[in-house]
């Protein structure tokens, strides 16, 4: 079995949280209607967005709610 040195681990966490960050700054939603869209605290949102570390089902909800905003159909003007 290969081994898995920690440099590794970490460096996929920090993938998994820029990607996370940079879907939240590409969305066009503020942090303060992602955190209502997902019933989370504003605070949480934010640290997403700054790349730290958060709970895996908040980063999961963030994530879902990202993807179903993102594939709503427009709204009619």
């Amino acid at each position: 079995m290969r081994h898995i040195s920690e440099r590794e681990y970490m460096e996929d966490l920090q993938r998994q949280l820029k990607k996370l960050a940079r879907s939240i700054a590409s969305s066009g939603l503020s942090l303060s209607e992602i955190a209502k869209g997902t019933r989370l605290k504003w605070d949480t949102v934010y640290a997403a967005r700054k790349g730290r570390p958060i709970r895996m089902d908040n980063a999961c909800r963030i994530r879902y709610f990202l993807k179903a905003y993102k594939n709503e159909p427009e709204a009619p003007a």
